[in-house]
């Protein structure tokens, strides 16, 4: 495992992406490593973290290039269980009749993330629901 120090993924990163950086790390760990070419959000020991609030296509190819290496990866996304609708005025005020709750994503979403045909190349492929 090559590992050195950059700062590329803090200077594009958004509040949320950093904010559950900081949440999810621990004492210990190493943050915005380089390994074998790509930029990870967290080494522990010798488990990769990696926090995606986008999309995972773009991750894809990251994420299967370090397994086929050898290294255990876990990937943090933030699913909203609920969601709600707040209508504010001009003035920035609301009440709890202008909100409405919409539609909870489903967790089935889970298998389409990595399709049947690149199984093969994602050992030991699990997720988890915190």
């Amino acid at each position: 495992m090559s590992v050195a120090a950059p700062s590329i993924g803090m200077l594009r990163e958004r509040h949320l992406h950093a904010s559950l950086k900081r949440w999810y790390a621990e004492p210990g760990d190493q943050v915005e490593l380089v390994v074998d070419g790509y930029v990870v959000d967290l080494v522990r020991g010798e488990l990769l973290i990696e926090i995606q609030t986008r999309g995972f296509a773009g991750m894809r190819a990251k994420v299967i290039a370090l397994l086929a290496a050898g290294h255990r990866i876990r990937v943090v996304h933030p699913i909203a269980v609920d969601r709600w609708i707040v209508q504010v005025d001009d003035d920035g005020a609301s009440s709890a009749a202008d909100a409405r709750r919409a539609t909870a994503i489903s967790s089935t979403w889970l298998r389409s993330l990595w399709p049947s045909r690149n199984s093969s190349k994602i050992p030991d492929s699990r997720s988890r629901c915190y």
